[in-house]
């Protein structure tokens, strides 16, 4: 084997093990997906109604 092919093994081996110390790319699970929808949605409700609520005490004030 060359030096370059080897030194490409070495690289790549270690890029797998950085990989994988970082849980990258991260193995998202059915639950924490719909975790995190709902946590979106919820996030998205509430600045939709705080927004509403303002609005409706702009209206009020004047």
């Amino acid at each position: 084997m060359s030096k370059q092919h080897l030194r490409f093994e070495r690289h790549h081996s270690f890029l797998v093990r950085l990989t994988e110390k970082l849980h990258w790319p991260h193995a998202e699970s059915r639950a924490h997906k719909n975790l995190r929808i709902l946590h979106t949605a919820i996030l998205y409700a509430t600045l939709v109604l705080l927004g509403y609520l303002l609005a409706q005490l702009l209206i009020i004030a004047r």
